[in-house]
């Protein structure tokens, strides 16, 4: 399977898995990503405070290229 059919009942559990999959999978190339992933993600939500806008730039930065790198694209 190369999507995920969104509306079946495995959908949302097949979302997540994945990104802790690349998350896991790319920890060692993009370490701040990785754990943003794994632990400010709630589904497909990223809720992620920082107080500094160099680190928030670079957590985004870090987050584009590992999730692009799985063929997902960040949004909003």
């Amino acid at each position: 399977m190369t999507v995920i059919p969104f509306g079946t009942s495995p959908a949302p559990f097949l979302a997540c898995h994945t990104l802790v999959y690349v998350a896991e999978d790319e920890r060692g190339n993009y370490p701040r990503a990785a754990d943003t992933v794994l632990r400010d993600f709630y589904m497909d939500d990223l809720l992620a405070p920082v107080k500094d806008e160099a680190v928030a730039l670079e957590r985004q930065n870090q987050l584009i290229r590992m999730l692009s790198s799985a063929h997902f694209a960040l949004r909003k």
